[in-house]
């Protein structure tokens, strides 16, 4: 803010304009220098951007190189391989035999899909083509003389080969290896193994530069860019080009020398200028020119070398955009210190506020922290309760369980009772009966007599027996259940009220038993309270009737072994479907009961690794499924209840 005059008036006029000159002037000189800083950076820039660009040409190199070796390493042995196949030595034995013949082109057609060849050769002393794999296409060279190819003529002499030369009419070019046939030691044919690298060209179209391959005699053999293919890095020799003409090489009106300058540069690159061509240079030079870094690379054939050439014009280009970028932000710098010099009394204003609000805002977390640390203590505590509880509510549903069972066994006894009284009055009466039998000496009798004592004192026993093992408190292990004994004794324990309402039970379980990973003991409570819920369900039917099956079954845990309980009552409404297995949970009209065999019965299975859930059965009454993991072969089964 400009001072202000004891008078009021406004200060000289003079002194706000001397001041924006002054920051003007330093802006621009600022400026200047940045833009010079800039011009002297250039070339340091180019030369970063073109050791870059012979990074990426160098990795481009190695990669076509790479390409290139790969091939001559996976098919110079090819040739001699094939040549040891002894049928080959027949068909050049006799080359007028259609049978041979055409057993040997058809091998060679297997032979060269195979290896990936465009083509596969037999060619006899005299030069002719015997068999070859393209003997299906219309140009197959069979009957053609190729004696002039030096390939043929090596191999002919008995040393493995390798020619590369155009391809059909000069469109892509190929490699040929070859080798001589055999016959012991002397040589009686050639096998020749033609490559085409048309798809060696087309993977070099996915990477950057351009890539050529030059022979050891300076011809570009194959190139990324096709005006390039079948042209010299220097003249040919008339020598030369008389020899590519006797082997049928090249074309030799394609075999002209390109239009190329090099020179070095100051960082240890090559720079190489094309031409467009060269006069009366014919077609296909039109965009051969340009301004290239190269980078080259020998590759596994003796005297030939890979090319990459990195276009120098895009990396000008850039260099030139990096300048403005950098002059542009001197700019921005400029502009960006003059508005920070108009800002600096604003900031440390606001400064200071900030280190009001800053004091302040520690002193409140502070305060916070220390809330906090109140806040985690109760949650400790209520923590350490809330495990407390935890440990409580599972005694307790421990005892539920063991009161579960006890209430089960009180509703039981009563008909028991009745069932023990029988066996009871009937051993009395045998025995009074044995005895009087001993008495008239009709022992036969009285033996009879015993054995039916024995047969009900075991009836007793069994009876006590399950009684005593549905009340004992269950270990926590999982054994192998077998379920149709776990069913069998839990009806026999259900036997006397089954037989007081009527209730016919129907079981269905297959012939070999099944097993289930849980406690047998347990898993007879689950059932007894499934059966006299099922029982209590069915009330005062006409023809009360449950149905138990045992079955294998395949479910989204994996295998499991199932255990179906179904009655012939009323079934389930939605709402005691919604509510079944929660604890005083009842819908019995009896009232007997606290309502937790359910709830019971569901914690039993969870803990065996299972699933319990009931549902109305489509033809009528409810049906519970208890699903449970099969046990394995070699589990320990549960051991067998046996009388104290």
């Amino acid at each position: 803010m400009d001072a202000v005059t004891p008078s009021g008036a406004s200060p000289p006029p003079g002194r706000p304009l001397r001041r924006r000159a002054g920051s003007l002037a330093a802006a621009a000189l600022v400026l200047a220098a940045a833009a010079g800083a800039a011009l002297l950076a250039l070339p340091r820039i180019e030369e970063g951007l073109r050791q870059a660009a012979r990074e990426r040409g160098e990795v481009t190199l190695a990669l076509a190189a790479q390409a290139i070796d790969q091939l001559v390493r996976r098919f110079d042995p090819i040739p001699e391989l094939i040549a040891a196949r002894p049928h080959l030595r027949g068909a050049l034995a006799s080359p007028g035999s259609a049978t041979q013949v055409a057993f040997v082109n058809e091998q060679l057609r297997l032979t060269a899909r195979a290896v990936g060849a465009s083509d596969v050769v037999l060619v006899g002393l005299d030069g002719t083509v015997v068999a070859a794999a393209s003997y299906r296409e219309g140009a197959t060279p069979i009957g053609r003389d190729v004696l002039h190819r030096p390939h043929v003529h090596s191999a002919a002499r008995g040393r493995a080969a390798f020619f590369h030369a155009a391809g059909p009419e000069g469109e892509a070019g190929s490699f040929h290896f070859s080798a001589p046939v055999l016959d012991g030691i002397d040589v009686i044919g050639v096998v020749s193994v033609r490559i085409d690298l048309r798809e060696i060209e087309a993977g070099w179209q996915d990477l950057r530069g351009e890539i050529a391959l030059a022979d050891e005699g300076g011809i570009i053999f194959m190139s990324s860019r096709p005006e390039w293919t079948f042209r010299t890095l220097a003249p040919l020799s008339e020598a030369r080009r008389a020899e590519i003409a006797a082997a049928r090489q090249f074309f030799p009106g394609r075999l002209r020398p390109l239009d190329a300058k090099l020179s070095p540069l100051s960082d240890g690159m090559v720079r190489i200028e094309m031409g467009a061509g060269q006069p009366g240079g014919g077609t296909g030079t039109a965009d051969a020119g340009g301004i290239f870094l190269v980078s080259s690379a020998p590759v596994a054939l003796p005297g030939w070398h890979a090319i990459v050439l990195e276009p120098l014009g895009p990396i000008e280009a850039q260099a030139r955009r990096v300048l403005l970028g950098w002059a542009a932000g001197a700019l921005a710098l400029v502009l960006l210190l003059v508005a920070l010099a108009q800002r600096i009394a604003r900031r440390r204003e606001i400064e200071r506020s900030a280190r009001a609000e800053r004091d302040r805002l520690e002193r409140r977390v502070r305060e916070r922290t220390a809330e906090l640390g109140a806040a985690n203590g109760r949650l400790q505590r209520e923590i350490a309760e809330r495990r407390d509880a935890e440990a409580r509510l599972k005694r307790t549903q421990e005892h539920l369980v063991q009161a579960g069972k006890l209430a089960a066994l009180g509703k039981m006894s009563a008909a028991l009772s009745h069932e023990i009284n029988q066996p009871l009055a009937a051993i009395k009466s045998y025995a009074s009966n044995a005895g009087a039998f001993l008495d008239r000496g009709r022992e036969d009798e009285a033996r009879e007599n015993v054995r039916r004592i024995a047969r009900m004192t075991d009836r007793v026993a069994r009876i006590s027996t399950h009684l005593r093992n549905f009340a004992r408190r269950p270990d926590d292990a999982l054994v192998a259940v077998d379920l149709r004994r776990a069913v069998e004794q839990a009806l026999e324990l259900m036997e006397p009220e089954l037989r007081a309402r009527g209730v016919r039970v129907a079981v269905d379980a297959p012939a070999a038993p099944l097993h289930a990973k849980g406690g047998e003991v347990r898993l007879q409570q689950v059932l007894v309270n499934i059966l006299s819920n099922a029982v209590a369900a069915m009330g005062e039917a006409d023809d009360p009737r449950i149905e138990i099956g045992i079955t294998e079954a395949d479910g989204p845990g994996g295998p499991a072994v199932e255990v179906t309980v179904r009655d012939h009552g009323p079934g389930l409404d939605p709402e005691t479907a919604d509510q079944l297995f929660e604890p005083f949970f009842s819908r019995r009209s009896d009232k007997r009961g606290l309502g937790l065999g359910l709830s019971i019965s569901y914690n039993i299975v969870e803990d065996f690794g299972g699933t319990l859930d009931a549902r109305t059965h489509p033809g009528g009454g409810a049906e519970f499924r208890i699903r449970l993991r099969p046990a394995g072969e070699g589990e320990a089964a549960a051991p067998l209840a046996v009388p104290a």
